[in-house]
C-alpha cells in the first residue's frame, strides 16, 4: 500500500495514488477551497481522529463527538478517541458510569471505509493542507499504529498465534503474529495495533490496553500456523 520509504501510516498521494504528489496539492486551493475541504474533513471525523481515515466513526450517544464504539462478544462495550496503541477511552466511556447503548445498526464490528472513501479523504486532507499523522503525534506524543482485526487465534500453552487482516491503513494480504502471554488471549473480530516489536490489545478484563513483544511468521512458518488453525477449526 505505502510508498518505498513511506511510513506505514503514511496517508500521501503516492500511497493512495489520488493524483497528488505527497501533501501538497499541484494545483494551490483557495481558501474557500480549503474550508470546504475542512468541514468534509470534520464530517467524516477525521479532524479528531487518524483512525477515521480508514473506520467510520460513529456519534457518541451522550455528546454527540466522533468515536469508536467497540464491543466484545460478551456485550462489553467501551468507546474510544482512537483505536490502538494506549487505547485512548472517550471522556464519557471514562466517567465510568453506564453509557446509552447505541442504536442497532451502530452494533457489531466497526464499519471500516471502501477504497474510494479513503481516497476521497485523502484527497481532501491535500486540499486542507491538514496532516492527521502529525496530528496524532501531537496529541499522544507517539506515532500512529498499524491496526489490525483477529481473524483466527491458536493458542499452544503460553504462545498465541495470530492470523489477521490490516484495516488502518488497509491491506489485503492476512497478516501472522506470535506473541506471549499468560492468561491473556485475543478472540477472532477483536482488534489490535502494532508498533515496533509491540503489539497492542485492549484487555477487558483489566479495562485497559496491554501491550507484548511479537514476531512476525515467516513463510514457511505462515503454513505451519495455517495447517494448525484448520485442525483447530477456528
Amino acid at each position: 500500500m505505502t510508498g518505498y520509504n513511506h511510513y506505514p501510516w503514511c496517508m500521501c498521494g503516492w500511497c493512495y495514488k489520488s493524483g497528488t504528489n505527497g501533501y501538497s496539492s499541484r494545483i494551490p486551493h483557495s481558501v474557500l477551497e480549503k474550508a470546504s475541504a475542512l468541514r468534509k474533513l470534520t464530517d467524516f471525523g477525521v479532524t479528531r481522529s487518524w483512525t477515521a481515515c480508514f473506520v467510520s466513526p460513529t456519534a457518541c450517544p451522550e455528546c454527540g463527538e466522533k468515536v469508536f464504539y467497540y464491543q466484545n462478544t460478551h456485550g462489553s462495550r467501551v468507546f474510544f478517541n482512537e483505536l490502538g496503541g494506549g487505547w485512548p477511552k472517550h471522556e464519557c466511556t471514562d466517567r465510568r458510569r453506564r453509557l446509552p447503548k447505541p442504536k442497532p445498526s451502530e452494533l457489531g464490528s466497526l464499519s471500516i471505509r471502501s477504497t474510494g472513501e479513503v481516497r476521497e479523504i485523502v484527497e481532501l486532507l491535500h486540499q486542507a493542507d491538514h496532516n492527521p499523522a502529525i496530528q496524532y503525534k501531537e496529541q499522544y506524543h507517539a506515532e500512529p499504529e498499524i491496526l489490525f482485526e483477529v481473524v483466527k487465534v491458536a493458542r499452544n500453552g503460553f504462545e498465541n498465534s495470530v492470523e489477521a487482516i490490516q484495516i488502518a491503513p488497509q491491506y489485503d494480504t492476512p497478516s501472522y503474529f506470535i506473541f506471549t502471554s499468560a492468561k491473556f488471549s485475543p478472540a477472532p473480530r477483536e482488534y489490535f495495533s502494532t508498533h515496533g516489536d509491540k503489539i497492542s490489545f485492549f484487555d477487558w478484563i483489566s479495562d485497559t490496553g496491554r501491550r507484548f513483544n511479537y514476531r512476525s511468521l515467516t513463510v514457511t512458518s505462515r503454513k505451519v500456523i495455517w495447517l494448525l488453525l484448520e485442525q483447530l477449526r477456528l
